[in-house]
């Protein structure tokens, strides 16, 4: 798959997208190895989720969005390849 004729803007939205998911992650990631503590709810999607860290709850969404992105640009990159050419 070549990424020639896909536009920048879904080049950037992916990107940025990927980015702040995978920077949501690390963040979690660093606060649980702080050792952040304090009771969080959070709810996602109609799923709710609970902890007694926040760096978990911060991984959660991270993970989430870096999956529904992948999700959807998989859908779209090919579509948006074959009607261009």
């Amino acid at each position: 798959m070549t990424w020639k004729h896909v536009s920048p803007l879904l080049k950037l939205m992916i990107a940025g997208a990927f980015i702040v998911g995978f920077l949501f992650a690390l963040l979690g990631i660093w606060l649980v190895y702080l050792g952040a503590t304090g009771a969080t709810e959070l709810s996602f999607f109609g799923q709710t989720f609970k902890s007694a860290n926040v760096g978990v709850v911060a991984i959660f969404p991270g993970a989430a969005l870096i999956v529904l992105v992948l999700r959807s640009a998989m859908k779209v990159l090919p579509h948006t390849i074959t009607h261009r050419q």
